[in-house]
């Protein structure tokens, strides 16, 4: 086997050649091509992350609220739920007891609103031509 030089002449060519002076020249053409103008920077390209902070603050808040409304009125619905078996099942009341109960404060309701019913029959006395209209 023959010994291997790697200064030989005899080496493949590329194909790649690079003009005499090019990376001197290739810094000033760029230098030359950037443009000195300055870019104005829209509102929403200033201002895009703070109000997509504030929108995604806003989003959070708004579905933590949502969530503890329904929340509560679910809670709400339960205690009322227990309450309304509580009551069917450990009253002791009967029918007769409920119409009492109902007849009293119904009696009650009525006797309060005779200050309205005063003021109604006062208009009425006054104004003779207004109890016409209304019974017409």
């Amino acid at each position: 086997m023959k010994p291997f030089q790697i200064d030989e002449q005899n080496k493949i060519k590329s194909g790649f050649t690079v003009p005499e002076g090019f990376f001197d020249a290739n810094a000033q053409n760029l230098l030359n091509l950037i443009d000195d103008t300055p870019v104005p920077i829209s509102l929403w390209d200033r201002y895009k992350k703070p109000l997509m902070s504030i929108a995604a603050i806003l989003v959070i808040g708004l579905g933590i609220g949502f969530y503890w409304k329904i929340q509560v009125q679910n809670d709400e619905e339960a205690h009322w739920a227990a309450v309304e078996s509580y009551v069917a099942e450990h009253t002791d009341l009967m029918d007769e007891a409920y119409i009492d109960y109902l007849n009293t404060t119904a009696l009650d309701s009525l006797h309060q609103n005779t200050t309205e019913a005063k003021i109604l029959e006062e208009v009425l006395i006054e104004n003779g031509d207004l109890e016409q209209y209304i019974t017409e």
